[in-house]
């Protein structure tokens, strides 16, 4: 059974999800590879949410529920085995889990609107005071200082080090992907011909959004600070789910040629959020992708046995 799989990188190991499951691999401090596997939220099952355009709305938000839940989950492993204290203090905080989740995901989203949104408008305004560009090159400008703001945050970021280490879990994904995908047993010597850079990384998407931003809010001719701030809201899940499907349709074609140029753009970004991975942190991407196999395999079985009992 061949699996469609697609993964994130953590603190100190890797999530790899299917259609079904997800498993998310992290290297303990003892140096044991722990693994804890669980069912994905899949709205698209429904056939209306599975509609194109729609279903990108749909995984976007179940991605962002579930690259939360690991995040926090693979913090909270990272601080244990390294800070003799956490323990004490994350017992007391149990009973409040679900609030200080929720909080951590509103905190994100509205750092990241500021960042991405409010930030270059802001700019985009300041500079259209000395200089003159139609409703169109506003719309540009704004695009490229997203863009530019986006490099930046990435490069930022890049300098720590516990954040250098989750680019190489990054690498470490898709190479272990590539190797999966290329029917080859998962070990290390199989993975050094494959490169860090994967077509279907999110790191395309967020360039595709932001590409597809600039041509969608040009249709909305505004003038207001206000305005042009909540029609880039608004609009937010209309160019997630249409550059959803470009991703898919790309990612499905990326043997063709012409796939592949509107692709590099994205690969290029990837230079950033990759490191070349090393033997052990491809050993976790590969013990995910195993236990992945593994749960949908026994999914698979399982149905199939409830199949033949109700006949």
């Amino acid at each position: 059974m061949k699996l469609k799989i697609g993964g994130q990188a953590v603190i100190e190991g890797i999530m790899m999800r299917s259609k079904n499951y997800y498993a998310l691999s992290l290297r303990r401090k003892s140096g044991v590879i722990e693994t804890k596997i669980d069912k994905c939220l899949n709205f698209t099952k429904n056939k209306i949410l599975s509609f194109p355009f729609l279903r990108g709305i749909v995984a976007l938000i179940e991605n962002l529920v579930l690259g939360t839940k690991i995040l926090s989950y693979s913090a909270d492993v990272y601080a244990m085995d390294y800070d003799e204290n956490y323990k004490k203090e994350k017992e007391k905080e149990e009973k409040s889990k679900g609030f200080l989740m929720f909080f951590s995901m509103l905190g994100s989203l509205i750092f990241g609107i500021f960042l991405f949104v409010v930030l270059p408008l802001g700019i985009t305004s300041f500079l259209k005071k000395s200089f003159s560009f139609s409703a169109f090159g506003y719309n540009i400008i704004d695009g490229i200082i997203r863009l530019i703001i986006f490099l930046l945050y990435v490069a930022f970021i890049s300098l720590m080090k516990d954040i250098r280490r989750v680019f190489e879990y990054h690498g470490a994904e898709h190479k272990a992907v590539f190797v999966y995908e290329n029917n080859e047993d998962l070990n290390f010597e199989n993975s050094k011909k494959y490169s860090t850079l994967h077509p279907r990384c999110g790191t395309n998407f967020m360039f595709i959004v932001i590409m597809v931003s600039i041509l969608v809010i040009s249709v909305f001719r505004v003038d207001s600070f206000i305005m042009k701030f909540f029609i880039r809201i608004l609009l937010l899940p209309i160019i997630a789910g249409i550059s959803f499907e470009i991703l898919r349709f790309l990612g499905n074609n990326f043997d063709k040629k012409v796939c592949r140029i509107f692709f590099y753009p994205g690969l290029c970004l990837q230079k950033l959020t990759t490191r070349e991975p090393d033997e052990k942190e491809l050993e976790v991407a590969f013990t995910a992708i195993k236990a992945l196999k593994e749960a949908e395999e026994n999914f698979e079985i399982e149905k199939e046995t409830q199949k033949n009992e109700n006949l």
